[in-house]
């Protein structure tokens, strides 16, 4: 395996972590981070909008924040990376507060501990998609599946490790439903951002929701659609004002990455899906 980079680290075990990249992760884990003076605000204003449109459509909103895999394996980081409470998540919860409810499972994916994420990715394995994925049922009131009820699936996982030509390891990747009573309705197979999939279940008694995220998501979306009689998922930071509309889902959910929060999505101004999906198709053209 290479050397640590600029963009990579290597810690303890030889796990990977994300340490600069886009997001500048190893400054917002060191409190670093040159946030502007109205974050906390801008995070306020959001979640108020969101309240009221969830609101306004009689459903219940839940914003999910993954935990990033330098906090949840902290013990792991290479010295020159050091952790401090006062990092821009605490401030978008600190937003959350009294507005909406707002989820960060940190310290149940430290108890989960190393099989969380992939050595050699960012992202968490099928074990940490199945914490997600229970996380979100619970804090909705909805009983998830046990474990004898979920099977996982092995593959490649090698994001940071292909930075640093290191070969990728086989571990349990994502997570399905033993028996699955979901049906893909569509699927426009655009990735990643604008990517739409709608799946039903053919029980009248379930709810419906609409999830907007990220790739965190994506190994825990067969899990999630179980249990729901209409499931629309966006890939897209900000709301689709328009699929919200249409759907008039019972929950509405937002899911982001702690290491994109630095970026306050933008639900007035930003992107619709058929906006996301007509850019894809003109780049490649």
């Amino acid at each position: 395996m290479g050397e640590n980079t600029r963009e990579v680290a290597v810690g303890a075990g030889g796990v990977l972590f994300l340490r600069s990249g886009s997001n500048r992760v190893a400054d917002q884990l060191a409190g670093s981070y040159p946030l502007p003076d109205d974050f906390g605000a801008q995070w306020a204003a959001l979640f108020e909008g969101r309240a009221e449109v969830a609101q306004r459509m009689g459903a219940r909103y839940l914003h999910f924040i993954a935990p990033a895999k330098e906090c949840v394996l902290e013990t792991l980081l290479p010295p020159d990376m050091p952790v401090v409470e006062d990092r821009p998540v605490q401030a978008v919860l600190a937003a959350a507060g009294g507005r909406v409810d707002a989820l960060y499972p940190l310290e149940a994916f430290r108890a989960l501990g190393e099989v969380s994420f992939g050595r050699h990715d960012s992202h968490w394995r099928a074990e940490g998609a199945i914490l997600a994925y229970r996380s979100i049922l619970e804090a909705l009131g909805i009983d998830p599946l046990d474990d004898d009820r979920i099977d996982l699936v092995a593959g490649a996982m090698n994001d940071l490790g292909a930075k640093l030509g290191a070969p990728a390891p086989i571990e349990p990747h994502y997570a399905v439903p033993a028996s699955p009573h979901h049906v893909v309705v569509s699927d426009n197979r655009v990735k990643p951002l604008g990517n739409l999939i709608v799946t039903e279940v053919g029980d009248p008694s379930l709810p419906t929701a609409v999830i907007f995220r990220d790739s965190f998501l994506t190994t825990s979306h067969r899990l999630l659609a179980q249990h729901f009689r209409r499931l629309v998922f966006a890939w897209q930071p900000n709301l689709d004002f328009d699929i919200i509309e249409r759907e008039r889902p019972d929950f509405i959910i937002t899911e982001q990455a702690e290491r994109f929060l630095v970026a306050v999505p933008d639900d007035a101004n930003g992107k619709t899906n058929a906006e996301y999906v007509a850019e894809k198709l003109r780049k490649a053209a």
